[in-house]
């Protein structure tokens, strides 16, 4: 038997040699450990995921740092199939993170179950993980989500609360989602801004209160709608008594956005009233940098709302993220709120543009006419392009100056017609190369024979003339006839936008022109945005427009846009007319809507010469006769109401020639110079050089006698501008009413008018067809056949 004492004296010597010989051992403490090394760990969570075909989902790619890492951690996917796209929303962790994973599926991806691995590298380290991608063979369904934040708000009775609504799209959703709240108690009133989103986005519902409201807690139901697809969620709203006093809160949202140099972008910024306010609350932005605007519109609100804070950048902002603070302020009242833009570099390749204009030129056989070539760089292109030309006839020489442009500028094309080059449109091309880098437009070369063209003019009501019924025999097959000009009246064809895709009837006048097309001549086209004539009731030339005004040729929805404040009556040679404020968009943009009609229908057809619209009463430059007598009511609404002055018409008339430029027309588009009433001897000197400037032809409706004799004071300066711009464009001439070939009228002799006009280079005429059939008609009235050779001579038969 071992004694206690042997086994105690044992065990306190055991315990001695290791307090002095076990090494790291000391009372009250652990042996030390050594630190892990620096590591990370990455995952995908959910490690499995399903989606349709067509469809998309996302999960959460995970970095954990282990130990003591810091480093940045690059991220990659592999193994993503054919059909299928899988992106992270950042591609680089620094440390520890959670980059969202979006996966993506076309239509066309193969259904199965397919391995993909997330591979994480930092340095020397590397960590994959798996996970398992299913494509079902489903297709899926284009739909969207509607979520609310905050889930719930208390607020006091006469305050209000704002929540956002945040719609996203699912699987290629691209439609317009109808936002609408239900559930609102008695005193309990709801707004959204905006009413609708297109395809994903966020709106804000702004809640407020009256003081009929009562406390308690209440379920809004928030609901989208877009087609068939609905879906909904739902907000708390408790409401307590009143307390506290009036006052006001901002917010804002989103948060932050990115845009690109020289792009925008819109933030809601909403005023949230409390405890009864209702005053206005002004809007103010500050610490925005240059090259960068920021405003609200409204800049002001009333109790609650909200405003859109437009954000904008131009090409000298600078790339950076910057803090915008928006300020409100209401009596003492002064509250403030911060969003975050950041501005980044536009990524772009350097290019360049090229553009002609005009877009079409008509030039007389023998003659040249020109167009100007422009070169523009983009995104910091350098180069140095050439230039060149293709397509011109035989007979038709190119020449460019300068034949390359550095980095950008503009040549002048020349094209010069011989007089062996076939009459005819012609399409030619202009390229310009610089390297790889090459571009082209197009532009059309109209070429015209030598000698006048010779119109028969046809106003509205001529067929009601007996003698009109002589036209079809006299005139038809006159090969001096080169065809007709025939007005058109605004309201004969345009019956109003609430007729949608059939605003525009052409019945009348495609009916009206049909017999000279038959026939095998030109037909021009007078287009007019003012009746001339003081008829109660509209005839069939403008079915479209209204009775009583004395005006019938502009259709009855422009008369009704524009309002009493925008007519007034005008008394003219043709009698009481109703006459129109042409400076609002209401007249304006619809005029510039029905001249874009009239080029699109009758642009392309080969039967039509050209087209005159007529920007003023008639087609005449300025609006009406004595439109300046302000001792008439006439007078009073356009100089004192609306404040027109010779200046403001020349600039409304350089604002309707540029856009008619801007069409670029296949037809040849021309203008009347003719200044009516007094002052206006200004305007068409100021007209005819923007009319040339967009290859637009232009002249006169007032040849008459007295010009031979005083061709410097003729009517509307036309010889010194046909001098002046002889060869660049079409310039007409209309008589001034019917002639006497006895020279008593003011019209005179067609005899002494005619060869007159040629010589100062008049290459159009609009002669009366009553002057033609005193021509060719031996059984009309004062039938003079020595008319005959000086129509043929001008027209160079």
């Amino acid at each position: 038997m071992v004694s206690p004492k042997l086994v105690t004296s044992t065990a306190v010597m055991l315990l001695l040699l290791c307090l002095t010989g076990c090494q790291g051992f000391s009372l009250g403490q652990k042996a030390d450990k050594a630190p892990p090394p620096p590591d990370f760990s990455i995952s995908v969570n959910p490690g499995s995921t399903q989606v349709d075909r067509g469809g998309s989902t996302s999960l959460t790619a995970s970095v954990v740092a282990q130990g003591s890492f810091s480093g940045a951690v690059q991220l990659s996917l592999f193994g993503v199939p054919s059909g299928v796209t899988a992106s992270l929303s950042s591609s680089s962790v620094n440390g520890s993170g959670s980059p969202t994973l979006s996966i993506v599926t076309s239509k066309s991806a193969t259904p199965g179950t397919y391995t993909l691995t997330l591979s994480g590298v930092s340095g020397t380290l590397t960590r994959n993980t798996t996970f398992s991608l299913t494509v079902s063979n489903a297709i899926a369904i284009p739909d969207f989500s509607l979520s609310t934040s905050p889930n719930a708000q208390t607020i006091g009775i006469g305050q209000s609360a704002s929540f956002s609504v945040t719609v996203s799209a699912i699987d290629g959703f691209s439609g317009f989602v109808s936002l609408t709240v239900s559930g609102l108690p008695v005193g309990m009133q709801a707004s959204f801004n905006p009413a609708s989103i297109n395809t994903s986005g966020t709106a804000t519902l702004n809640v407020s209160t009256n003081n009929t409201a009562v406390a308690g807690t209440y379920t809004l139901t928030v609901a989208g709608a877009s087609g068939t697809l609905s879906h909904s969620s739902t907000v708390g709203v408790t409401l307590t008594s009143k307390t506290g006093s009036p006052d006001f809160s901002l917010s804002v949202l989103p948060a932050s956005q990115t845009i690109t140099i020289g792009g925008s972008a819109a933030f809601t910024l909403s005023v949230a009233g409390s405890n009864g306010f209702a005053g206005t609350v002004t809007l103010a932005e500050s610490g925005i940098p240059a090259g960068m605007a920021a405003n609200c519109s409204p800049a002001a609100i009333t109790g609650s709302g909200s405003c859109t804070l437009n954000v904008s950048t131009n090409n000298s902002a600078s790339a950076g993220t910057y803090v915008i603070t928006l300020t409100g302020t209401s009596g003492s009242l002064v509250h403030k709120t911060t969003v975050s833009v950041t501005v980044k570099a536009a990524t772009q390749p350097p290019d360049f543009s090229l553009s002609a204009t005009p877009g079409s030129r008509s030039v007389v056989v023998g003659n040249s006419t020109t167009f100007k070539v422009s070169v523009a760089a983009l995104n910091g292109f350098t180069g140095s392009v050439a230039l060149s030309a293709t397509g011109q006839p035989s007979g038709v020489t190119a020449s460019l100056a300068p034949a390359s442009i550095a980095t950008s500028g503009s040549s002048t094309l020349t094209l010069t017609t011989s007089n062996s080059v076939a009459v005819g449109t012609y399409t030619l091309t202009i390229a310009g190369a610089s390297g790889s880098l090459a571009h082209n437009t197009n532009v059309s070369l109209v070429v015209t024979a030598a000698g006048a063209s010779m119109n028969v003019m046809q106003f509205p009501g001529a067929i009601g003339d007996p003698w009109f019924k002589d036209v079809p025999t006299y005139l038809f097959t006159n090969n001096t006839v080169n065809g007709a000009t025939i007005a058109i009246e605004w309201a004969g064809s345009d019956q109003g936008p609430s007729k949608g895709a059939n605003q525009y009837d052409w019945t009348y006048p495609d009916a009206t022109i049909q017999p000279w097309i038959s026939a095998g001549k030109k037909v021009n086209l007078v287009v007019w945005a003012n009746a001339d004539n003081s008829n109660t009731t509209c005839g069939p030339e403008a079915p479209y427009g209204v009775d009583g005004t004395g005006n019938c040729a502009i259709p009855a929805y422009v008369w009704t846009a524009l309002g009493s404040s925008n007519a007034t009556t005008c008394t003219s040679q043709y009698g009481t007319q109703q006459m129109p404020n042409y400076f609002v968009s209401a007249f304006q943009s619809n005029y510039k809507k029905f001249i874009n009609a009239v080029v699109q229908h009758y642009g392309n057809n080969p039967n039509v010469g050209y087209i005159r619209f007529g920007l003023g009463h008639g087609g005449e430059s300025l609006p009406v006769a004595g439109w300046y007598d302000t001792s008439t009511a006439c007078g009073q609404a356009y100089v004192n109401a609306w404040g027109v002055t010779v200046l403001t018409w020349e600039n409304y008339l350089s604002t309707m020639l540029n856009y008619e430029g801007s069409l670029n027309s296949p037809v040849q588009l021309m203008v009347g110079i003719t200044a009516l009433g007094i002052p206006g001897v200004s305007v068409p000197d100021y007209e005819a050089p923007i009319a040339v400037q967009n290859n637009i032809g232009f002249g006169s409706q007032g040849l008459e006698a007295s010009d031979v004799n005083n061709c410097s004071g003729s009517t509307s300066d036309w010889c010194d501008l046909f001098n002046q711009f002889a060869g660049q464009v079409p310039l007409e001439l209309q008589t001034v009413g019917q002639s006497c070939p006895a020279g008593g009228c003011a019209t005179g002799s067609l005899v002494d008018l005619i060869p007159f006009a040629v010589a100062n280079h008049a290459t159009v005429f609009e002669i009366y067809y009553e002057d033609w059939l005193t021509a060719y008609d031996p059984n009309y009235p004062g039938y003079y056949p020595a008319y005959q050779p000086v129509l043929q001579a001008a027209a160079g038969k």
